[in-house]
This record gives C-alpha cells, sequence and structure tokens, in this order.
C-alpha cells in the first residue's frame, strides 16, 4: 500500500491569479475539473487543491509503475465535499486505478495525502511543519535544506509513532532499483516497509506516511 502527499503554500506569487492563466488551466485540468473551476468562487485556491490532489496521485501511482506520465490531465479529481471547507475529501482517477485523497486547507496552505483505498487513506499519519521561526531565512528557504528538515520531522514522527528512538530510524532515497526516486524507511538498518511521501513549498514542510499493519485491506 503507497502513500503520496503534497503541500502548496497559499502565500506564494505563483498562487494568486493562476486561476486566469488559460495556457496553465488548459494544460492541467481535464474538461470536467475546467467546469467545476469556472463555477467557484474561489477559482485560485481550487486550482491548487486539483494540482495538489494530481501530484498526491502522482506520486503514489509513480510508486507502481515508475514510467507512468506525469501529465496532470491524466489524474481526474473529483470532491467528495465541498471544495470551500477545511478538511476535503475525494478520489482521483489514475491510469492505474483510484487514489483516495484528503486535504486539509486554509488561508496559508493547502496539504493533500492519500493512498489506494479508502480505509488506507484513513490511517495515514501526516504533520505540517513552517520554517518561518527558523535562522537564516534565506538558507532556509533552499530545497536542500528543507528537503533534510522534512526528513528530520518525519523521522520524529514514525520513531514515536512506534515507540522508538529517533536513531533508529533513517529515510533516505536508497535502496531496491524500484524506490530510486521515492524516499524509503529503514529501522535499525532494514526496509521497514513504510510508505512514505516528503513535500516542501515555500513555508511549509509536509510529510505522510502509512504503517502497513495499521492500514486496512
Amino acid at each position: 500500500m503507497h502513500v503520496g502527499n503534497d503541500i502548496v503554500d497559499m502565500s506564494s506569487p505563483y498562487v494568486k491569479g493562476k486561476s486566469d492563466d488559460r495556457k496553465f488551466v488548459q494544460r492541467v485540468l481535464t474538461p470536467r475539473e475546467h467546469q467545476v473551476l469556472m463555477k467557484s468562487h474561489k477559482q485560485d485556491s481550487l486550482l491548487q487543491l486539483f494540482w495538489a490532489a494530481k501530484e498526491t496521485a502522482y506520486k503514489i501511482t509513480a510508486k507502481i509503475c515508475p514510467a507512468v506520465s506525469s501529465a496532470p490531465r491524466r489524474y481526474d479529481v473529483c470532491l467528495d465535499t465541498p471544495e470551500s471547507g477545511k478538511d476535503i475529501r475525494g478520489r482521483v482517477t489514475t491510469p492505474f486505478g483510484l487514489v483516495h485523497v484528503r486535504a486539509l486547507q486554509n488561508q496559508a496552505f493547502i496539504h493533500c495525502f492519500g493512498a489506494q483505498t479508502s480505509p488506507a487513506a484513513k490511517t495515514v499519519r501526516y504533520g505540517i511543519e513552517t520554517i518561518n521561526d527558523l535562522p537564516q531565512p534565506d538558507f532556509c528557504r533552499s530545497s536542500k535544506f528543507q528537503s533534510r528538515m522534512v526528513r528530520a520531522s518525519a523521522r520524529r514522527k514514525i520513531a514515536s509513532a512506534l515507540s522508538l528512538s529517533e536513531n533508529d530510524v533513517t529515510i533516505t532515497n536508497t535502496g531496491h532499483e524500484k524506490h530510486s526516486l521515492f524516499p524509503v524507511v529503514y529501522i535499525n538498518g532494514e526496509e521497514s516497509g513504510i510508505s512514505i511521501s516528503l513535500s516542501h513549498d515555500g513555508r511549509f514542510l509536509a510529510y505522510a506516511f502509512l504503517i502497513q499493519h495499521e492500514a486496512s485491506p
């Protein structure tokens, strides 16, 4: 069972007015999604919600088939709950079946995470942190630094969930060839089977992980 996640910093200059970019909208949205967007009173936030859900679904699907297309229009998002809510549920139709997603949103961010089945999606553990209060803000916004920080945050959360020391948990991109593009969780040097997804954007770091024995079939 695989998990994915994506976070969007809503203060990014790339967010405001993005729904007016017709070329971008046509490139990333399916015709059905475009119809939903045109009826929304919050088009910028809905566009980012669609984007985060597509990214989440792609990260899951690419773990199943690394060669799968990442073209956003190949991932059709259907929301079960109003897009204006704070806790949104939905599904994404991918080239390899459905992905079930959940999105938390407010004025500051949109965080989407999900799994291949609805029961598993309900057991996904997640976390969001901000880098606003860290020293050297320019350095802290570098992709390399944010990647290191989000891995450290996820390690702490996983260790706590399993009643382990942080030193027992390692997250790297090494492992079997099929994992080469994705982070892998090791416990005391052994691959754990815990599915994990990491994301960062602007001021925010986010992660989601799934402990397999907690995931219902």
